[in-house]
């Protein structure tokens, strides 16, 4: 029986939380039940600017017998690095995450520029983790922007995720 540590284990990022630097997880293919996981560490070379609702992740156990001991060591987009960011017919797909904070009148927008700047404008899609309805405008092939719909509290901030997709 080896002591060695154990492989790593595929899941899904659930969100990120960039005050405390962890996410929250869900492990699959153990049981019957994917296991959800909160609080967990990011490893250092793990790029924050990926880590979004939906990324799929490498989450290592350093003890094989507590998932108290995991960690996010990496990310995973099926295949290698090499497709996602240069997949069929030339196609680049960039996620993100970004704060955004409201007005006085409950609203907020922001211009977010993409990592990577494309040739034509992409297709961009956003979410609000506190749900509120967002508008996407003005995609170019090197920034959206981004406003919501719905006022939230004065002043407040709130995160969205945001993937775009293009050549």
């Amino acid at each position: 029986m080896s002591t060695g540590t154990p492989p790593p284990l595929v899941g899904t990022v659930q969100d990120y939380d960039p005050a405390t630097d962890t996410c929250s997880v869900t492990v699959d293919h153990v049981g019957l039940i994917s296991p959800w996981i909160d609080g967990v560490p990011i490893a250092q070379g793990v790029s924050r600017a990926l880590l979004c609702a939906g990324v799929r992740c490498l989450i290592q156990l350093s003890d094989p017998h507590s998932y108290c001991s995991a960690q996010v060591v990496g990310l995973y987009f099926g295949g290698s690095i090499a497709a996602y960011n240069g997949g069929v017919g030339g196609t680049t797909t960039q996620n993100g995450r970004a704060t955004l904070q409201a007005a006085a009148n409950g609203f907020a927008s922001a211009a977010i520029s993409y990592a990577i700047p494309y040739t034509n404008p992409p297709q961009v899609t956003a979410v609000a983790d506190n749900g509120t309805r967002l508008s996407i405008q003005t995609v170019t092939a090197t920034q959206f922007t981004v406003t919501n719909q719905v006022a939230v509290a004065a002043n407040s901030y709130f995160t969205i995720s945001y993937t775009a997709t293009g050549t």
